[in-house]
């Protein structure tokens, strides 16, 4: 279990490590955790680095220390491990883990595209695009941010209200009669800065995986040119890959 350098500082891979040793299922809520020198003897690190993990273990709310009694497991992390294969909205990836999945911040901005959004969106000249922004939650925890960009003239008078918080496909499908077959996606890692991690109530070191994808309609028309940045703390991904006979 000892930990191996990384371009992460020692303390954020020391709490991926406590983590794992979390969830391999060993502990259950209100247990109380390995001591900080049985941690450090597992991982091979300084005290101090443990103490540094167990600090933003006990920020998002996974471990609370007692003084004089140690450190107890507070609740278990959420984890979600989905394929990319099939195309899903998050609020079904969430409901298919069980998860009631929730929303805040929702927003609609009329907004002047730029030119990658006009080309990708194929717009005319001087096409207005709406812009929905909606934090994800699962538990009370950012799971996403979502920005779904779609020409207004989808839309006309037929705009959710502030308090949707279902998904966009179905809305889509159910409302304006659109139905979503296909996305092509860019993949990138993704990290917020200052007013955007206060926006989102995180910290600046939490990782993101952006999906950057263009969503079609079974008709082949582009509907929908999203950015999707999902906490890595609660989403990993998995892609099947399969080597072609030569």
């Amino acid at each position: 279990m000892r930990i191996k350098q990384d371009n992460l500082p020692l303390s954020h891979l020391a709490k991926e490590q406590i983590l794992k040793l979390i969830e391999s299922g060993e502990y259950m809520v209100n247990d109380k955790l390995p001591t900080e020198s049985q941690i450090q003897e597992m991982l091979g690190v300084s005290r101090g680095t443990v103490r540094e993990a167990l600090a933003l273990l006990e920020e998002g709310g996974i471990v609370r220390k007692i003084q004089g009694k140690g450190t107890f497991l507070a609740k278990k992390p959420i984890k979600i491990e989905d394929g990319l294969e099939e195309l899903k909205s998050v609020t079904d990836i969430l409901k298919s883990y069980g998860y009631s999945p929730g929303t805040k911040g929702f927003n609609i901005k009329k907004i002047k595209p730029d030119k990658e959004m006009q080309q990708k969106l194929k717009l005319e000249k001087g096409e207005a695009v709406l812009t929905f922004e909606r934090i994800r939650t699962v538990n009370g925890n950012v799971a996403a941010y979502c920005l779904d960009s779609f020409p207004a003239k989808y839309f006309k008078e037929k705009l959710p209200d502030l308090n949707f918080s279902g998904s966009m496909f179905e809305y889509l499908e159910k409302e304006l009669d659109i139905i979503i077959d296909y996305a092509v996606a860019e993949i990138a890692p993704a990290f917020f800065t200052g007013e955007m991690c206060k926006k989102l109530g995180l910290t600046e070191d939490t990782p993101f995986l952006l999906l950057k994808q263009i969503h079609y309609c079974n008709k082949g028309d582009p509907i929908i040119y999203s950015l999707d940045y999902f906490n890595v703390n609660i989403f990993k991904f998995i892609v099947n890959r399969k080597r072609t006979k030569i």
